[in-house]
């Protein structure tokens, strides 16, 4: 017999994070959740995403200097 049921994710979302915010905070993650069709959570973990990202592209890009002027570029 088939198993029915919703399909089991690639990475599940197992964990469960409680955030504190401000009231204009929650008035302006819903007001962009609502445009943008979004989550609140998949507003929340975009964000989280793109912070990562950047981030790691500055890093990238430090080391790179780094490296032109070890080799006296």
């Amino acid at each position: 017999m088939a198993r029915t049921g919703r399909p089991k994710l690639e990475d599940p979302h197992n964990y469960k994070l409680t955030v504190r915010f401000s009231s204009e905070q929650k008035k302006r993650l819903e007001a962009y959740a609502e445009k943008f069709s979004m989550s609140k959570a998949q507003v929340l973990m975009k964000g989280f995403d793109e912070l990562i990202e950047r981030d790691e592209g500055a890093d990238r890009g430090k080391r790179m200097r780094k490296e032109r002027n070890s080799n006296g570029i």
